[in-house]
């Protein structure tokens, strides 16, 4: 299994439009081969930094959701 943390240093004005983006697309990602789990969170301290999780069955299904449109 590979946990891949992405982690995102946003302006503050476009925090909302990225919530948004990934809540559209969350059910798309999970729905790729070999996604097991994703989630969003927000740093406590510095609201404008963010972490994507995501947590996938092998290297091969990863590399293939990062070649993908999404």
């Amino acid at each position: 299994m590979i946990i891949r943390i992405v982690k995102l240093s946003l302006h503050a004005e476009y925090i909302s439009d990225f919530k948004t983006i990934f809540e559209k697309n969350k059910q798309k990602i999970i729905s790729q081969k070999g996604c097991n789990r994703l989630e969003m969170l927000q740093d406590i301290n510095d609201a404008n930094v963010i972490f994507t999780y995501s947590w996938w069955h092998s290297e091969d299904d990863l590399n293939n959701y990062r070649n993908s449109e999404l």
